[in-house]
């Protein structure tokens, strides 16, 4: 469950394209942590409530400050989704659920990159 709170913070902090060089970044991010969120609700670990559910964006944030505080909580999800699991079928949602949040970071340092030119 503190994955999915982490994972659904991150993409509360990039589901707000306020800088155009990086919207499709910011975007491609959200889908994938979006990926991942399904994957933990079909892995049987949800916590109830609505993946698509969003808080507002802070709006004092700085881009770079929302991409920076979007990672940590990435790789904290990422942390927490690779506990042990025996059964197979769990083991491949797993594999799924961090190749998304991988994704998603992946994303975000391109938008980074893509901010920075």
């Amino acid at each position: 469950m503190h994955a999915m709170t982490d994972l659904r913070t991150a993409r509360d902090l990039l589901a707000r394209p306020d800088y155009p060089r990086v919207m499709n970044d910011e975007r491609h991010a959200v889908d994938e942590i979006n990926k991942a969120l399904r994957k933990m609700r079909d892995a049987a670990i949800d916590d109830g409530k609505n993946v698509d559910d969003r808080m507002p964006p802070d709006a004092r944030w700085r881009p770079e400050d929302r991409f920076h505080q979007a990672k940590v909580l990435l790789d904290k999800a990422r942390q927490d989704a690779t506990h042990h699991e025996d059964d197979p079928y769990l083991r491949s949602l797993q594999r799924d659920i961090v190749h998304h949040i991988d994704e998603a970071r992946r994303a975000i340092d391109y938008a980074v990159s893509d901010a920075l030119r």
